[in-house]
Parts: structure tokens; C-alpha cells; sequence
């Protein structure tokens, strides 16, 4: 049951990206220009690619600071979730 969670969940996510991603691209290319000409589709390239490495930032501080952590705090409780059934 688990593996078709996740086998949907990473064909969601794969989709998601496959479609969004070049649309993405193409969008903040076409509204940039006007303001930039020939060089709007380097410009939103690197826009693309700056916001990958920040979100990679992100992700490595929010683990550093142990944000999202509640499976912890649960084994630290001694709570087991689901609840077991009486």
C-alpha cells in the first residue's frame, strides 16, 4: 500500500513538474520582454535557477533547525500514532 502512495505521489510530482516548469519558463519569459528583448529567455533562466538554489537553502536551514520535528517530540512523549486498537 505504501509503495502505491509514494509510486503516486512521485508521478503527481513528476507530472506537476513536467508541466509547470516550462509553462513557468514561458510565462516569465513573455512578460519580460518588453523590458529585455533577445535576452529575456537567459534572463528568466537564471531567475529559474537562482530560485532552485535558494529554495536548496531553505530546505537545509529549516533541517538545521530542526523545523517539522513532531516525529521526534511523539517518541520523546512515548505517544504512538495511530493509537493502538483496544
Amino acid at each position: 500500500m505504501r509503495l502505491h502512495a509514494q509510486a503516486i505521489l512521485f508521478l503527481v510530482l513528476n507530472l506537476t513538474g513536467l508541466v509547470l516548469g516550462p509553462k513557468g519558463v514561458g510565462g516569465i519569459s513573455d512578460m519580460i520582454v518588453p523590458a529585455l528583448g533577445v535576452q529575456s529567455r537567459e534572463s528568466d533562466m537564471v531567475a529559474i535557477s537562482l530560485e532552485s538554489v535558494a529554495s536548496t537553502f531553505l530546505f537545509l536551514f529549516l533541517k538545521k533547525t530542526g523545523f517539522g520535528s513532531e516525529t521526534k517530540k511523539l517518541k520523546q512523549a512515548e505517544i504512538t500514532w495511530p493509537p493502538p486498537r483496544q
